[in-house]
């Protein structure tokens, strides 16, 4: 795995192995951001404020930096993979455009007064935790009219988008899902 664009282009990154955590691969990645990078619903990664949810690896959040974002919160429960994004985030020398948190995405959290551009939510397939933790940023009141989040979620089993929400846009890449939604 590696960084696909932006100032990081071509930076190794480290996953934990076996199935613990299911990185998305450098060729969504890639097809993802240029996406992003020509979407009309998207007002682009200068000075973007990001949340990278269920991070894993810290691959979205870092890609996102990589395209000029200017600050990246990093959140996932699991202390072996926030170890991998920290690593991560070294290799890339993004420390002092990131923050690593221990957290729950499914639970609420005081984000403050901040409000965030672009969301990665990357939840485990099947449970649902997307459509909670959409549920508690709209009730935490980070999101404004142009946030937008993007739902990696499987096929089969897609999460449920919660009514406050429109997808603007879709692509299946094998058996997963990414959903581009916004606020109605």
């Amino acid at each position: 795995m590696r960084i696909t664009s932006g100032q990081c282009s071509g930076i190794p990154i480290m996953a934990p192995k076996g199935n613990a955590t299911r990185p998305t691969t450098d060729k969504v990645r890639q097809s993802l951001f240029n996406i992003l990078r020509h979407a009309d619903y998207f007002d682009g990664f200068d000075s973007a404020q990001v949340l990278d949810s269920y991070c894993g690896t810290g691959a979205l959040g870092l890609e996102a930096l990589s395209n000029g974002a200017e600050f990246c919160y990093f959140c996932d429960k699991s202390k072996d993979a926030l170890k991998f994004t920290q690593t991560n985030v070294e290799k890339c020398n993004m420390e002092n455009r990131a923050r690593i948190l221990r957290h729950d995405s499914t639970k609420a959290f005081d984000w403050g007064r901040r409000e965030f551009d672009l969301v990665f939510l990357d939840p485990p397939y099947g449970r649902n935790f997307g459509q909670a933790t959409m549920e508690n940023l709209l009730a935490s009141e980070v999101l404004n009219g142009g946030s937008l989040i993007i739902l990696e979620h499987e096929i089969k089993r897609p999460d449920i988008i919660p009514p406050e929400f429109k997808v603007v846009d879709e692509r299946d890449y094998g058996q997963t899902r990414m959903s581009f939604v916004m606020l109605k």
